[in-house]
Parts: structure tokens; C-alpha cells; sequence
């Protein structure tokens, strides 16, 4: 009996009227089940190893699984119907549903690109395609949405896809692939109990062709049926796939312009048919998933001590600054629901327990967002977090009544008196060019004035600002309108009144979020190369090297600058001493800490020869390094040649590594790099 007949099963009604389907969540499979069982046995087979075969296989065992869908009345054919498909492979399936249903096709921004071009807002309107977190809260209200994937792994894809949806509030969800891993059936096992829960209103229907018998290391289902998603995803121009999704081409007429194109390039042509590549998505996810659990060092890392945490409370903000790096949007009743745009009660508590054990200079509550939107979870930390100094970063909004402003210091007074132990607390003022075309002098004189009583004087009170001409005209301006003066110069500065002193801190402009590169004004430029620090470090009060750290709005927590993004610790799983563990295991976060960022960038150089320019335009380092290493392909390519590094100099063991990954680490640096580049030959 084949691999598939024994591990066949057609999975459905995992959730129904709010209960579990006893009968092994299974619908009888109606028509010509041999045929299906054909078409799935091809499609993870090596008679898929073609564009054309996989296209075909996919397009018949979706044709039986709507049929199905049709016969157990989940979607009715004369009814319009939204199909959501989770790029790259789902963008295969659409073709044969505009042949079932009256379908209008909505993408999801929460899947972060399209082959390895990331959906920034720019790039998503210049495709002309509609995406569901573009679209006002009726697009989907009410509606029946078919959600489309290929292969399911993880189940974190559709996850994300789902929990971007829910806040629309459809009536009806129904998730259809063609193959999964029991990985992802757990994941989505145990989300949609919580969706079921949290949108009662909502039916869901889940239904897959073929269960693989387990997951490799990276959660891919073994046997790997192949990235079908490479046929459109990896090896063509994402706007071939926005004239698929407009239906102004067939999926066949696609994949001809697409071989018309390549004919002409045996190179490409070969590369493309056989997916060999150790850089492709899938080798690359799996290679460096490998060297995060398995490299051996033959020094341990620790860290001096802890300067620094960063607690992002949320991504909104009132008061939508033009210069804005996160791009904060402003808060509404519908996007607060979305996931990970605020930090949960449960997430707080998480965030207490694993900062508490800490022994760290200060945290400091800030946010891709206004902190003070969530003053609620302010109190709570200053009441319950066991740590030495408390840094509140704000714009000041709520200063604009001087009622309200007086309520939030004497609320925040009063949390400091509950403490068990005594704490130095700060309140940190964002005033520069853009926070002050929003927010009045007056505004921020009712805070400094409050904070200037003798009952608050266990509250400070600081200035961060941007080292822009024009900013530093606007804190001159303040100090006159305070009845105060600017003294000192360069980076720390000061305004003078006669009762109080504000120390100002002054940082670069950095061009992210809304701030474009065109900035008009003068401002100071990093110096790249002078600079060879080390990221996620940071110099203590001690005098010694610590831990500068970040913690999500979503729980996952990272150092600042040298985090890769696909070794973020979390909340939920980690404390500081597992969290530690796994930053050093990273040959990444280790070299960036411990070599520095010019030892790392020059071999990132290797296959970004405008590195240094690069970041130059961006004016942050940190940030910088963080958007290059979204790509998987790089994130491999520089392991390799770190690894490779640390081997000569004796930091690393690779004798037990398996013959096929030491093979791999004997391709001399123009091989690595040759590869490296063939993966991104689309380009």
C-alpha cells in the first residue's frame, strides 16, 4: 500500500457548533477516490519535479476538494464568496475556484512578502491588487471567505492570515489544503478552539486532502511534496502573480510567459526545474534551523550584566508624527482587537516575571506607539516590576488639559508609593521638529509644571529630541518659552529654569516608517566608519558591557541590534537565563556582540557590495542590519561564512557535524557566493 493510501484522510468540521466532530473530524470522500489519492501520491512524489506537472496535480485535487465542499453544502455555488489565498502556492489554487464560485480574491498584508520581495505599502498599491488590511471593516463583514494554501507546516502562516481576517468579523471561514504536517493540525487544533471562543459568531470549516506522518526540524512536511509556491513565488516577478490574481491571465498562460522568458537562459532554466539550490527558501530554512541547535562552541558567552529592556506597550499613537520611524497609526475600536498591536494583561504579567529575577541598570516603557495609551498597564508595571529605574517615554498628548495631566502624575505618584521597593522614576518628553507640529508648548508646560511640585519630587523628568538644525531650534524655543535657557552643546544639552534642569538627549534622524529620504533640512549623518561597537550591548553604570533588550508588543524579545529574526526569544517560553542560551547559540548575535558591526558587516559586504552606503541612507545601524536579515538566503550566507570564520581561529567544532553539512562548509567563499546568488536570479 502506498505511502498516501495509508495516511490518506480528508479532515473537516474541526470546529462545529462550537464542538469537536466525533467522527474523527472526517467527511466519506465522494467521487473517484483512487483519482485523488493519484493526484496527491504525484504530488509528493518526484513526478511533481516540474512546474508544469505540480500546477497540473494541484489544480485536479483542488477541483475534488471543492466538489466536496459543494456536496456537503459548506459553500453554495450560486452564492459570492471571497477567496484569500496564502501566497506563494495558493495563488495556484484560485484559478480553479473562479470555475466553482462567484469569487473576488483579497490578499493578506500579514504574510510579509511575495517570493522574497517584502509588501511595504508602496509596493502593495503599485501591484493593483486588494489587500484585507487596506480595506474598510465592511469588506469582509458578513461575508463567506475561502482561505487557500497549498502546504500547511507550522500552521503559523495561516495563523497570522486568520487572525488578520477575524477582525473584519465574516460569517463564515473555510480553510482548504491540499497537505499539512500534524505540527500545523496542532497549531490550528488549538487556535481554533480560541477562535471559536473569541468570535462565536463566526463558523469555521477546515479541510485537507492528505496528512504527512511528521515534521522535519524546520516543521516542513516529510515527505516534502516540494515548495509548489517556487513556481510562481521564487522564480518569477511577483506582478506576474498580481495578472494571476486579476484573472487577466489563466495560471497556464503564466507559466508559459514565464518559460518564454527563461528559455534563453539554461542557467536559470535548469535552476528553476529542480529546486537544488542550498539557498532556496526550504534548504535555507532548514540549514540554518540546523546550525541554531546544533553548533558547538568552545568558549561559553555571558553577559557583564543587564543596562537595558525596552517594553513596547503598543503600536498606536494619537499623534501621527511625519517623521515617525514605526509609522504608529492612531488607535480605533476595531484595530486595537487585532493581534499584536497591544500588549495583553497575560503578556504584562509574562513581561514582570521574566524582567524581575534581572539585575539591570533601568526598563523603560516605550513603544512603536504612545505609551501613555495604555496608562492602565503603566501603573500596574510601576506597582509590581521588581527593578532599580523606570523610564516613561511619551509625547506628552495628555497634557493638553491641565486636569488630566495632574490626574496621570498623581496617579503615577500614588502607584510609586505602593511599591514594596523604592524606585527611581522618569517621565521622558519626545520634543523635536515633528512631535511639535502636533502637539503645542502649552501642552507640555502643563507637565513641566506639575512635575516642578514639591509633592512630585520623586518624579523626573528628561527631553529626547533629533539631531536635526530645525529640532534644535525647537528646544531653544521651548527653553524661551519655559523662561529658561539652552546650555551645553553636541548630544547632551540642557534647559535651565530657575527650580529645575532637563537634561536633553539628542539622537540621529533615522529614515524608516514615514520618514522618506528626502528629508530637506541639515542633520548629523552616523559615521559608519568609525563605528564598531557592539549591537545589543550597551556600556552599564558599572563601567561594563550589558544586555541592551527590547520586548515586543507581541512577546518576543531581542536585543537591540543584534537579533536575528528568526531566533527572537519569547514571553511565553523563555526566561532570561533560556533567552541568554539561545542569543549565543546564534552565531550571528555572537559575532555582532562579541567581533562588533564592522567585522560583520564587511563580510555582509560580500554579497551587498553598497552595504556601507546603504546604511549611511538609513542613518541607524541597527535598524539596518535588522532589514537586510530578513532574508532567509542572507541569514544563511552569512552563517556559513561565520561558521566558516570561527572554525579557523578555533571558536567552533564541526567534527560532528553530519558528512553532508561538512561538505557543504569545504565550498570555498566564491562557491557560497555563486549560490547565493543564483537563488535570487527573479530579481
Amino acid at each position: 500500500m502506498s505511502y498516501v493510501k495509508k495516511n490518506f484522510k480528508l479532515f473537516s468540521k474541526l470546529v462545529e457548533n462550537g464542538e469537536r466532530n466525533d467522527d474523527n473530524y472526517s467527511y466519506s470522500v465522494s467521487g473517484n477516490i483512487n483519482e485523488i489519492i493519484n493526484n496527491i501520491n504525484n504530488f509528493i512524489s518526484g513526478k511533481s519535479n516540474t512546474p508544469q506537472t505540480q500546477l497540473e496535480n494541484i489544480e485536479r485535487i483542488t477541483e475534488k476538494m471543492l466538489k466536496i465542499v459543494l456536496e456537503n453544502k459548506l459553500l453554495l455555488s450560486d452564492e459570492k464568496i471571497i477567496s484569500i489565498p496564502v501566497m506563494r502556492g495558493g495563488g495556484l489554487m484560485v484559478d480553479m475556484v473562479n470555475r466553482f464560485f462567484d469569487n473576488n480574491i483579497l490578499l493578506p498584508v500579514s504574510i510579509n512578502r511575495i517570493g522574497d520581495t517584502p509588501l511595504d505599502q508602496r509596493y502593495r498599491q503599485s501591484l493593483n491588487l486588494t489587500w484585507i488590511s487596506d480595506q474598510s471593516n465592511l469588506v469582509l463583514f458578513q461575508k463567506k471567505c475561502l482561505i487557500l494554501d497549498v502546504i500547511v507546516g507550522t500552521g503559523n502562516t495561516i495563523k497570522k492570515v486568520i487572525n488578520e481576517i477575524l477582525p473584519h468579523k465574516p460569517s463564515h471561514i473555510v480553510i482548504l489544503t491540499l497537505y499539512n504536517t500534524p505540527d500545523g493540525m496542532v497549531v490550528l487544533n488549538k487556535e481554533l478552539s480560541i477562535w471559536k471562543q473569541d468570535f462565536p459568531e463566526i463558523k469555521f470549516d477546515f479541510l485537507v486532502a492528505c496528512q504527512s506522518g511528521k515534521s522535519d526540524c524546520g516543521g516542513w512536511a516529510y515527505p516534502d511534496p516540494g515548495d509548489a509556491g517556487d513556481i510562481f513565488g521564487k522564480h518569477t516577478n511577483p506582478k506576474f502573480i498580481s495578472k494571476l490574481l486579476l484573472n487577466k491571465f489563466g495560471v497556464k498562460n503564466i507559466l508559459q510567459m514565464l518559460t518564454k522568458e527563461t528559455n534563453n537562459d539554461s542557467l536559470y532554466k535548469q535552476n528553476l526545474y529542480q529546486f537544488q539550490n542550498i539557498f532556496t527558501n526550504r534548504n535555507a530554512e532548514c540549514l540554518r534551523n540546523y546550525f541554531l541547535n546544533n553548533i558547538e562552541y568552545t568558549k561559553e558567552m555571558r553577559f557583564n550584566g543587564v543596562e537595558s529592556f525596552y517594553i513596547h506597550l503598543t503600536k498606536f499613537c494619537p499623534v501621527k508624527c511625519e517623521g515617525c520611524m514605526y509609522a504608529s497609526p492612531p488607535q480605533n475600536t476595531e484595530s486595537i482587537r487585532l493581534p499584536g498591536k497591544v500588549m495583553s494583561d497575560e503578556e504584562l504579567t509574562n513581561v514582570i516575571e521574566f524582567l524581575s529575577p534581572i539585575d539591570m541598570d533601568e526598563v523603560a516603557i516605550s513603544g512603536g506607539g504612545e505609551s501613555f495609551l495604555e496608562l492602565e498597564k503603566i501603573l500596574r508595571f510601576i506597582r509590581d516590576a521588581d527593578v532599580k529605574r523606570i523610564i516613561l517615554i511619551t509625547s506628552g498628548y495628555w497634557g493638553i488639559k491641565v486636569a488630566t495631566a495632574r490626574d496621570i502624575i498623581e496617579r503615577i505618584n500614588h502607584a510609586l508609593t505602593e511599591r514594596k521597593k523604592s524606585v527611581e522614576l522618569e517621565i521622558r518628553l519626545s520634543i523635536d521638529e515633528f512631535h511639535q507640529k502636533n502637539i503645542p508648548f502649552s501642552t507640555l508646560e502643563n507637565i513641566v509644571d506639575i512635575v516642578r511640585e514639591p509633592q512630585f519630587n520623586n518624579i523626573g523628568l528628561f527631553i529626547r529630541s533629533i539631531q536635526t538644525l530645525y529640532s534644535k531650534k525647537i528646544i531653544a524655543d521651548f527653553a524661551r518659552f519655559l523662561c529658561g535657557k539652552v546650555e551645553g552643546d553636541g548630544y547632551s544639552q540642557r534647559i535651565v529654569l530657575n527650580d529645575l534642569i532637563i537634561n536633553i538627549l539628542y539622537k540621529p534622524l533615522i529614515f524608516h516608517g514615514r520618514m522618506e529620504n528626502d528629508y530637506p533640512g541639515e542633520y548629523e549623518r552616523i559615521n559608519i566608519n568609525t563605528f564598531n561597537g557592539s549591537p545589543g550591548l550597551e556600556i552599564m553604570k558599572s563601567g561594563k558591557y550589558g544586555l541592551k533588550g527590547n520586548i515586543e508588543v507581541d512577546g518576543l524579545i531581542t536585543t537591540v541590534g543584534s537579533t536575528a529574526p528568526d531566533n527572537f526569544g519569547s514571553i511565553y517560553t523563555d526566561n532570561f537565563e533560556s533567552f541568554q542560551k539561545k542569543l549565543f547559540k546564534d552565531i550571528i548575535s555572537r559575532t555582532l556582540m562579541d567581533e562588533g558591526y564592522t567585522y560583520f558587516v564587511d563580510i555582509l559586504k560580500e554579497i551587498i557590495p553598497d552595504v556601507y552606503d546603504r546604511t549611511i541612507e538609513c542613518n541607524d545601524m541597527y535598524l539596518y542590519f535588522h532589514q537586510e536579515l530578513q532574508s532567509i538566503q542572507k541569514r544563511l550566507y552569512v552563517t556559513l561564512r561565520l561558521i566558516k570564520e570561527y572554525e579557523k581561529k578555533g571558536k567552533i567544532v564541526t567534527k560532528n557535524f553530519p558528512k553532508a553539512i561538512q561538505k557543504i562548509l569545504t565550498l570555498s567563499n566564491d562557491k557560497l557566493k555563486y549560490l547565493y546568488c543564483l537563488s535570487l536570479l527573479e530579481d
